[in-house]
């Protein structure tokens, strides 16, 4: 992992608070690529929290 630094947080990335996602939102890098943006993947670099928060916002918009 080239980013030792979650983006959103900030918090530094480890084996243990990256466990279930590895740490790379690999969906939304490709996502965001494959529609001609040039974002970094630095960007797109977090820790498990930050993951389920994008998640538990991205279902709640969805019933807002």
């Amino acid at each position: 992992m080239k980013t030792k630094n979650c983006y959103d947080c900030e918090a530094s990335l480890t084996p243990e608070n990256t466990k279930e996602f590895e740490g790379f939102d690999s969906g939304n890098y490709h996502a965001a690529h494959s529609v001609g943006l040039s974002i970094s993947a630095d960007y797109f670099t977090k820790c498990d929290d930050c993951f389920y928060a994008d998640i538990d916002r991205a279902l709640e918009s969805q019933y807002s």
